[in-house]
């Protein structure tokens, strides 16, 4: 499955800037002149099967052939205080299901990367430091982040195998501005990596996984709680049937509302010449998991036969909280699909979904969004 950030630049740009842009889309620089074409053909029937996927401490109801694909590093943010001084810890969780043996393969394969990268500056390894943790499948690296620099630039990260999941997580090994303010240059000779990994080794005995319920972030069949001040995720999907279909969630729970609304943006960043390209099929405010939000969906018209979909709903709230985070949907039709040859292939005329089938799928999906019990 093909990440969102790959779509065809130029309608990626319009779908952001007529959808929402709540998010920025980076082109990849592909040339649409020699990106192959093929024709969807329009769905008569979306599977009725629902499956519940979690998002973060809410859940959300998809049709059954749709799967989940945010393993991408980083795809969870953890923020450990929300002042300026704040901490953060980055992780992301594989979409497949590891084997102990799989993982251990893996993580194999990760300290011999260290261990052989040398860095430029100290001629050694960048790794610094590797240590199982207790008797949990728990490996934690310290390493230089990257090769060529000798500017205290550590990281310590660690690999997890919790249920099945394959979790990394990683935080800077030391406090840069207590060491800077107390006249030290920071290097890895110097610093003092314990609280970041003692932060770690505390997220390492915490972290369980979807089946036990309860408190907490959950992201891909895994459960955060881990004494984070602000949590923000990622997630995608895509539809096995639907394949010109991509459906994004975003999730930011106490600092990351935007300043201004969904509507505004769209109407500051919609060019006059694109809106007659635009046909708006609705407007309006309603509820999002029981918070205000506001919703926009609208039809592209792109050229005479190429059409397209960008729906988008987003969270407005006077206060956020762990519990009333700000929460946005996208979902776009018309998105590239890989070929039996792994190709990106670009869909050319009428969506796969009509706009009945694309609104009723929508409404399906912002309805079901909902409070995890117990989270």
């Amino acid at each position: 499955m093909k990440h969102w950030l790959r779509s065809h630049p130029w309608r990626a740009a319009a779908l952001v800037l007529l959808a929402l842009a709540a998010s920025a889309l980076v082109a990849t620089g592909r040339t649409p002149f020699y990106t192959p074409a093929y024709t969807p053909k329009t769905m008569s029937t979306i599977t009725a099967e629902r499956r519940t996927h979690c998002l973060g401490r809410y859940l959300v109801d998809l049709p059954a052939d749709f799967t989940q694909f945010s393993g991408g590093w980083g795809a969870v943010e953890l923020y450990y205080g929300l002042d300026k001084d704040f901490e953060t810890v980055y992780a992301s969780v594989e979409p497949e299901l590891f084997t102990p043996a799989q993982f251990y393969r893996q993580v194999e394969a990760r300290e011999k990367e260290l261990r052989e990268t040398i860095n430029s500056a100290t001629h050694a390894p960048m790794l610094l430091h590797a240590e199982r943790i207790g008797n949990l499948n728990v490996v934690m690296f310290r390493r230089m982040d990257v090769a060529h620099a000798d500017d205290g630039a550590i990281k310590s990260e660690v690999h997890q195998l919790i249920g099945g999941r394959y979790v990394r997580y990683e935080q800077e090994s030391y406090d840069i501005k207590n060491l800077e303010a107390g006249g030290g240059r920071a290097s890895y000779r110097n610093i003092d990596p314990t609280p970041a990994e003692d932060r770690l080794k505390m997220i390492a005995r915490k972290l369980r996984p979807e089946e036990t319920g309860g408190r907490g972030f959950c992201f891909q069949g895994v459960i955060f709680d881990v004494g984070q001040d602000d949590e923000v995720g990622s997630f995608y999907f895509g539809s096995k049937t639907v394949r010109d279909l991509f459906l994004r969630i975003d999730y930011h729970a106490v600092t990351g509302q935007p300043k201004e609304g969904l509507f505004e943006r769209t109407a500051q960043n919609t060019p006059v010449w694109m809106k007659p390209m635009i046909v708006t099929l609705r407007q309006r405010h309603r509820q999002l998991g029981g918070m205000n939000a506001e919703e926009g969906l609208e039809r592209f018209t792109l050229s005479s036969s190429d059409v397209q979909h960008g729906f988008k709903i987003e969270t407005r709230t006077e206060h956020q909280s762990l519990a009333r985070p700000m929460i946005g949907i996208e979902m776009r039709t018309g998105d590239e699909v890989e070929d039996d040859d792994g190709k990106q292939v670009q869909p050319k005329g009428q969506p796969s979904l009509s706009d009945d089938q694309a609104l009723k799928l929508w409404d399906d999906i912002v309805n079901s969004v909902r409070a995890r019990p117990g989270a």
